[in-house]
């Protein structure tokens, strides 16, 4: 509560244990929490990370977390937990909350990534694995025991992809899944050519 306007907190490898509660971080700018390699038992993170225009990153790896609280935290673009404790039910739930924030490609600022990386703790169950294919298909990443989920196109027949050149060696590569994918450039002077694989 001493520092509501927080937006670093760098705090790795330092002896800490407990519950890391943090109710409030900067309401304009990007969050980045880094607490790998100490051992805290918990993490409530509610109030926090509210800016869903910037960038909120959590990191702590390899601590004693039990229980992960993220409600409303729907800055999130990044949560790392690797090599904790949580077990199945607390990552069920724990991905069932995630999902529920909304955050997907379309809110998230251009360029950023969004992952969540539960590796290193139980595996989730089938409700924990179902949130999963939910937020790939918003866009996330999401990496457990056995199984890593990619972001996925979204199934409406049709993916834009633009982007500018600069000079004559600009080069673009675009990977498709599915075999039957048919792709088009889509020129500046309103003419189109089939796109060829290679």
């Amino acid at each position: 509560t001493q520092v509501p306007l927080l937006s670093e907190l760098f705090i790795w490898n330092d002896n800490q244990t407990g519950v890391l509660r943090i109710p409030a971080t900067t309401p304009t700018g990007g969050v980045s929490i880094q607490a790998d390699d100490n051992a805290y038992s918990s993490l409530n993170l509610s109030g926090a990370l509210q800016n869903v225009a910037n960038t909120g990153t959590v990191h702590l790896r390899r601590n004693s977390l039990t229980s992960v609280d993220i409600t409303g935290c729907r800055q999130l673009t990044e949560l790392d937990l690797q090599d904790n404790q949580l077990t199945s039910a607390a990552l069920d739930a724990l991905l069932a909350d995630l999902d529920a924030l909304g955050r997907d490609v379309d809110n998230t600022p251009e360029g950023v990534s969004l992952l969540a990386d539960i590796r290193g703790n139980a595996t989730p169950g089938p409700d924990g694995y179902a949130h999963a294919e939910s937020l790939s298909g918003k866009g996330w990443t999401v990496a457990a025991n056995g199984w890593t989920l990619e972001p996925q196109l979204p199934d409406n027949g049709e993916q834009r992809i633009d982007f500018v050149t600069s000079g004559d060696t600009t080069s673009m590569r675009c990977d498709f899944r599915g075999e039957d994918t048919v792709a088009a450039w889509h020129w500046s002077d309103g003419t189109s050519t089939a796109a060829v694989s290679g």
